[in-house]
């Protein structure tokens, strides 16, 4: 006696249902993609989203090239519901987010920076090996730091995911300290990433260490840190002025030794 049925031996390809729950299975992935990797979708060709979604189609007509007409048309039917079911959830996934989304903290930021004449430096990417790979000679870095007012420069790279930020920094004090950053939104003049309730989220203790000094104003010695913007949360782009300070060892008041203007978003759990 066979032990097994016809029916269970089918594939959910062979099902009616089967056709439908693939279709709604990659709208499914294509959504929690979008969702997981930051707006990933937004930067990928459309070609590439709509052969995905193409794809399950050649199911009917491969049934059609073998004239099984009743399993084509069902296949068809099929997915159609897989996709309005998909697109339908997908809606009302994405609308419930949109509700649950905080306001932007600072809407006309990037625009009102711009306009007063700053110049806004986007982050780098996270593999940029030095500061000399930036738009500007060696001559002039080393003029800057020959100044007596400019003993440092540092640039913001991009992290792992949006809102998570690392900065390189070449300085030269001078003398044994402390460097930190402090970070403003320049139109507000509003302090950023300054958590009252958790210390070590604040950028001015989370990028807080000892720097490296000489007597020689032409040196600078390269120090990474790393930090997360805690205002608004991906996708939220702002201008932020990183202040790099310094606080002496030797008690002296904390002076501010660079500060640059960045594009950055904010960081979301």
């Amino acid at each position: 006696m066979p032990t097994s049925t016809a029916s269970s031996t089918l594939s959910p390809l062979s099902r009616w249902w089967g056709p439908g729950l693939i279709m709604s299975a990659l709208i499914g992935l294509l959504a929690a993609t979008d969702l997981l990797l930051n707006g990933l979708l937004n930067h990928l060709p459309w070609w590439s989203i709509a052969a995905t979604l193409i794809a399950p189609w050649t199911l009917p007509l491969f049934s059609l090239a073998r004239r099984q007409w009743r399993e084509a048309a069902i296949r068809a039917i099929s997915l159609a519901v897989g996709m309005a079911l998909g697109t339908t959830c997908l809606w009302l996934t994405y609308a419930s987010l949109n509700q649950r989304t905080p306001p932007h903290p600072f809407p006309d930021s990037l625009q009102s920076v711009s306009a007063s004449g700053t110049q806004i430096h986007e982050p780098l990417a996270s593999n940029t090996a030095t500061l000399t790979t930036e738009p500007q000679t060696k001559a002039n870095q080393v003029a800057s730091l020959q100044s007596k007012e400019t003993t440092a420069d540092f640039t913001v790279k991009r992290g792992l995911q949006g809102g998570m930020y690392s900065a390189e920094i070449h300085a030269n004090p001078g003398e044994p300290g402390t460097l930190f950053f402090r970070a403003v939104e320049p139109s507000t003049n509003t302090p950023l990433t300054e958590d009252s309730t958790n210390p070590d989220r604040r950028i001015s203790q989370s990028t807080r260490h000892a720097a490296q000094y000489s007597n020689h104003p032409s040196d600078r010695f390269a120090s990474f840190v790393g930090f997360k913007m805690t205002d608004g949360i991906w996708g939220q782009f702002y201008a932020c002025r990183f202040e790099l300070w310094f606080t002496p060892d030797s008690g002296g008041p904390p002076r501010q030794l660079h500060a640059k203007v960045f594009k950055v978003e904010g960081w979301q759990r």
